[in-house]
């Protein structure tokens, strides 16, 4: 029976009972199919599927765990309270030196190893009890303040133990340790992968720097290039984007609650907040400080990081596609490796998955760099959704480093089929009606543009067809005998090897690595 979602003709009781007796056919529609679900998956329970890369819900922490293990250090729970536990132990050392704060003492050699104890002892199992404090305060920085407290009872700190977290919001601890976990992750993971990424492409720029290769703009037979310049193009942009990388740094802020230094005021109103809180931030935790903020620093250093990434990741995600289509054209091969299945039916297949892989992972991260850069819209002088929103960032620089990594992969794997790409240059020598009507052009040969694309636009042209047009030019015999030596598409190569030589030059004394002469 047909279904109608507007009964014009009948009375809306009608209409209505028909809708239900729709509703109650799709429930029982529902029913079965559970108990069909039900008879597949047998007694197998989601909800008693213990955390591991098998069952998580994220591929970043899933298939991929053992690309991103690195990122664990620097974008987990674990980490975030690592560097929470850090910031405030070191405040209360920074506290006890500081002859301004006159309530907190002193305290000798040994008791400073017994705070350093608490940092070196830092593991999974205190993670734990930290977070177990936690179900009870709800409050995840104020269970790290009530760890503190308990590991200094019953030692001879405890008389200043509830100096732990003075003068300070939640807000000054937490951004002090995202700013050490990201900027440690820029560092020590992303900025050396990058790197090698660039370092591989350099290598191949300077190794195919005079192996001539057909270019394509729109789509269509172009200019010749080599392809080494090819590979250069990428090799120096992502270098310049290195270089960027470098110089970001995600700074500290450390001036209470809404960034006026109230609380610290009230209990010493002679301290200099600024003063006070650069050399905390400068001299004991090595952060730039950030001064001028409301409870939240602005993450105006963050949007700048996080479109850096962006930036970065979008060249790749290029250099994915572009490698894909050159292995789709056979300009490109891939070795083949040992076991491996390319399709499960077409045993031929030998799929440019890393770059695939790549460039999906990139679309993911950058959609999520984006999302993120909406932080510096904290409502007024601070809400909670930059809270949620920062632990997401380890998704986004884990599909990232998993772009990376295929990338890289994917590069090792691909060689030019350079016996094809020269057969596919003597194929188009079409492409040289652009050098003749240059040289033409110079002579002062009237229409010599016009003239050439008569010849070749939208034809298919043989050598033997621009060696007559050129035999028919009034021209004089040298011009034409320059003309007949330009008919080769493999030496139309203007100075594309000299470009791939000079970039992967530049490359090396912009990242500091040896140059050809030095290796």
């Amino acid at each position: 029976m047909a279904v109608r979602t507007f009964c014009p003709n009948k009375n809306f009781m009608q209409c209505s009972g028909g809708f239900m007796k729709l509703l109650s056919g799709y429930s029982d529609f529902i029913s079965s199919r559970q108990v069909y679900l039900k008879k597949i998956f047998g007694v197998c329970n989601m909800e008693e599927l213990s955390l591991n890369s098998a069952t998580a819900v994220s591929s970043v922490d899933g298939r991929y765990a053992r690309t991103t293990k690195p990122l664990r250090q620097y974008f987990s729970e674990y980490a975030l309270q690592k560097n929470r536990l850090f910031m405030e132990v070191k405040y209360l050392e920074f506290l006890s030196e500081n002859s301004d704060i006159t309530h907190v003492r002193s305290i000798s050699d040994d008791e400073r190893k017994t705070l350093m104890d608490i940092i070196a002892g830092y593991n999974q199992d205190e993670f734990q009890k930290i977070k177990d404090i936690e179900k009870t305060t709800n409050h995840d920085v104020k269970s790290v303040e009530y760890y503190i407290k308990e590991k200094l009872k019953g030692t001879s700190l405890e008389d200043i133990s509830e100096s732990t977290h003075f003068a300070l919001t939640s807000e000054d601890c937490t951004n002090i340790a995202y700013a050490l976990m990201v900027n440690g992750a820029v560092n020590d993971v992303f900025v050396p992968k990058l790197r090698s990424v660039v370092e591989k492409l350099t290598e191949l720029t300077d190794c195919y720097a005079n192996d001539p290769m057909l270019a394509r703009t729109h789509g269509q037979p172009a200019s010749p290039t080599t392809v080494g310049k090819e590979f250069g193009v990428f090799s120096y942009e992502l270098a310049k984007k290195v270089v960027k990388l470098e110089n970001i740094c995600i700074p500290g802020k450390l001036n209470n609650a809404t960034g006026n230094y109230n609380a610290l005021t009230a209990a010493y109103p002679d301290i200099n907040g600024i003063e006070f809180s650069e050399k905390f931030l400068a001299d004991w935790i090595e952060l730039n400080p950030k001064f001028y903020t409301t409870q939240v620093d602005g993450y105006t250093e963050y949007s700048e990081l996080f479109n850096v990434m962006k930036e970065i990741n979008t060249l790749l995600e290029k250099l994915d596609w572009d490698m894909w289509s050159y292995i789709s054209y056979n300009d490109f091969v891939q070795k083949r490796k040992e076991g491996e299945v390319g399709s499960s039916t077409m045993p031929h297949k030998v799929n440019p998955i890393q770059f695939e892989n790549s460039a999906g992972n990139i679309l993911i991260a950058n959609g999520i760099f984006e999302a993120l850069n909406q932080l510096p819209k904290s409502k007024m002088q601070r809400d909670l959704s930059g809270s949620t929103m920062l632990r997401a960032m380890g998704e986004a620089f884990g599909h990232t480093l998993i772009a990376y990594e295929n990338t890289v992969k994917g590069l090792n794997r691909i060689e030019p089929n350079l016996d094809h790409l020269r057969e596919i240059l003597d194929q188009h020598p079409e492409i040289l009606s652009e050098p003749i009507q240059q040289v033409l052009r110079r002579e002062g040969v009237a229409g010599a543009y016009e003239q050439m694309k008569e010849l070749t636009q939208g034809r298919s042209v043989v050598v033997e067809d621009l060696s007559g047009f050129i035999e028919g030019l009034d021209i004089r015999h040298e011009v034409k005998e320059e003309l007949y030596a330009l008919l080769d598409p493999k030496a139309y190569l203007g100075q594309a090897p000299l470009i791939a030589k000079s970039i992967a030059k530049d490359v090396r004394l912009m990242l500091g690595l040896p140059t050809k002469q030095e290796e």
